[in-house]
């Protein structure tokens, strides 16, 4: 684990864990063909409200390049995964 990684707070921590387990279930239900439709709505404001708050829980641990490095990769992941590429 990168070291400043490993100095998240045990409360950031617990967010993080709640943010990799909304991406485990959003996985999971896109595979059972109902929910289909909602997930594919959901997705675009899901990944765009954790990226915004991963982005504040490591902004403290984290030097400015891979803040711009991180936002840069973002914006261009969101706007491919909402125009459905």
């Amino acid at each position: 684990m990168n070291g400043k990684l490993g100095k998240i707070a045990a409360d950031d921590r617990g967010k993080l864990l709640i943010c990799a387990d909304f991406y485990l279930m959003g996985f999971i239900f896109h595979m059972i063909p109902p929910l289909l439709p909602l997930m594919k709505l959901m997705t675009p404001f899901v990944l765009l409200s954790f990226g915004i708050l991963l982005l504040v829980l490591l902004r403290r641990e984290t030097e400015p390049r891979f803040i711009i490095c991180f936002t840069a990769v973002y914006i261009i992941t969101f706007a491919l995964e909402a125009a459905g590429v």
